[in-house]
């Protein structure tokens, strides 16, 4: 299928840093393991040492923005695409929306940057840069592929927004996954693979 952009709410309504906070231990067990078996496995790092050594030193997670944003933002991306995709957290989160090529997008980028509307290219861009949930800066990708999200007072002006937009791939894509949404979303993340 290529590269795409993939959508995920939290099945208990709950933002990305409230449960990573909230299922720290038990990741951090999960993800020490496999990376101990990877080694001995296959001789390769599934995480940075910089992550490891931060695990090791580290069995209860300190405030997230008491962290590096490199961390905060590895941290992040292993929990959602690792321990909550193949890994104990399988029930954390459900994916939600269309799984659609980043290409399908680029139409809807060039005609959001044209509108001249910097709050609506603001939350748009984060499907180009991710978003850190450690200070909401771009994320500090992982060989390139982001993570992002945006909040639900976001997810309603990006409605409102793209509603007035030609129905184009991209825009299309993100009000379909924006009607989806339960009504306790208080967050949508994304993946944008590269």
């Amino acid at each position: 299928m290529g590269q795409r952009i993939t959508y995920y709410q939290s099945k208990s309504g709950k933002t990305l840093p409230e449960l990573l906070a909230e299922n720290y231990p038990a990741f951090r067990q999960w993800i020490l393991k496999e990376q101990a078996d990877s080694l001995k496995k296959y001789k390769e790092n599934l995480i940075s040492d910089e992550l490891k050594f931060f695990l090791q030193k580290h069995p209860v997670l300190p405030e997230i923005d008491l962290l590096s944003q490199k961390i905060a933002d590895e941290l992040s991306f292993e929990f959602l695409l690792s321990y909550c995709d193949y890994g104990a957290g399988r029930d954390i989160f459900e994916l939600t929306g269309p799984m659609m090529s980043t290409w399908r997008y680029q139409t809807a980028f060039e005609i959001i940057e044209k509108k001249g509307d910097a709050e609506l290219h603001s939350l748009w861009n984060y499907l180009k840069t991710g978003r850190s949930v450690q200070n909401g800066e771009a994320f500090m990708g992982n060989g390139g592929e982001v993570i992002g999200f945006w909040t639900k007072p976001e997810m309603e002006i990006l409605q409102e927004k793209l509603k007035k937009l030609p129905l184009l791939p991209g825009i299309e894509f993100v009000l379909s996954v924006l009607e989806e949404l339960k009504n306790n979303a208080n967050e949508l993340v994304f993946n944008v693979e590269r």
